[in-house]
This record gives structure tokens, sequence and C-alpha cells, in this order.
């Protein structure tokens, strides 16, 4: 009897070459849906659920961390902010300008920014610069609270007439202090702005 040779390049068994695996059958009936079933079912896919939403919160918080982190900004720091924010409705802080000076800066309200608006459409300003200055002017008449020993008042209902007062009385000192000073004030406000938005970053409530 003559042994079949093998094919070139052909690394299947010569003996076996052509035949199948045999087909394993599941016969193993199926699953009876019982409420018990169901409801342990229902247990598991809830538990998979809770466990895939645990793991998004510590990948947030993880990614907020790192977030503060490049910012400079501590998370007891932080959560401090969000929760003066969203109790009191503002958060004030006391900024440095020199060893002896200091300026206190607070959150704007949604007045704040009408305010603004309002101004822009009175003004109708045709040029970036005049843009520009209208903006400084107002953001930070919205946030002054103190500059060395001036102290400005903030009505507690942002929307009352008196807030308006107030708040033209802080416009109106700021109109009369030298460019130097508000230059000073605008980059204070800026960092401080820059600041509140980074800890304020979306999906913030959801890390505490």
């Amino acid at each position: 009897m003559t042994t079949p040779k093998a094919i070139i390049g052909s690394y299947a068994d010569p003996k076996t070459e052509g035949t199948k695996e045999p087909e394993i059958i599941d016969k193993r009936p199926a699953p009876v849906a019982t409420p018990e079933r169901n409801i342990a079912t229902g247990i598991r896919e809830d538990l998979e659920q809770e466990v895939k939403k645990s793991e998004d919160v510590v990948t947030k918080i993880k990614d907020y961390k790192e977030i503060l982190k490049e910012a400079n900004i501590d998370l007891s720091e932080a959560m401090a902010i969000v929760d003066d924010i969203l109790t009191n409705g503002y958060y004030e802080e006391i900024i440095p300008l020199t060893k002896n000076i200091t300026v206190t800066l607070r959150t704007r309200t949604q007045s704040d920014y009408l305010r603004y608006h309002r101004a822009l459409e009175m003004y109708s300003p045709r040029y970036q610069d005049e843009l520009q200055e209208i903006a400084r002017r107002y953001c930070l008449a919205g946030s002054l609270v103190r500059f060395g020993d001036k102290e400005f008042t903030h009505a507690d209902n942002p929307r009352s007439k008196e807030a308006g007062d107030f708040f033209d009385a802080r416009l109106e000192w700021i109109e009369e202090q030298s460019d130097q000073i508000i230059n000073l004030l605008q980059a204070k406000l800026y960092q401080f702005d820059s600041k509140i938005m980074t800890v304020m970053s979306e999906g913030v409530v959801e890390n505490f």
C-alpha cells in the first residue's frame, strides 16, 4: 500500500485532513423563567450598573483632582468654594495686592451680567477697546467687596433697587481711580474668575 504524499506547504495530518470537528450540542434544558430567577437577574443587573456608576464617579474624581492640581488649587479649598456658592449664592476671597493692601472679590450674580448687557445696549460700542473697557468696569463693580480700607456694600437681594444703587456706587468709585489701579484690579479679577471657573467645571457637584 502506497503512503500518500504530503502536499508541500500543508501542515495538516494527511490522515485527518478534510475531517470535521464533532459539533458540541448543549442538550441541557433552557432555564425556566420564575419570579425568583427574574428577581435574581434584576438584582445582578442593578449591581452591575451600580459598579459601573461607581467606576465612572471614581474616574471623574481622579480627572477633577488632576484639573485642580494643574491649577494649583487644593481639593479642600475647592470644596469650600462649592459649598459657599451653593449655600450662600456667592463666594468671597481676600487677595493680597502688596504686603499691606488686599482686595476682596466675590463671584458675580446674574443681575450683574444683565446690567453689563444693558450697558452694551445703551453705549453700543463700535470698537473692541470700548467693549473691553465697559466689560472690565462692570465686572469689577459686580465683584468688588473691599479695597484696602474702603469697603463696598452688596445687597442681599441682587434684584432689589438698593442692589442697583450699591452697584452704581461701586462703578462710580472705579471710574474715579487711576488706570494703574484698575489694571491691577482687573488682573486680580481675571485670576479669581479663572479659579472659580476651574472649581465649578461641569459636573463638579457630582464629585462631592
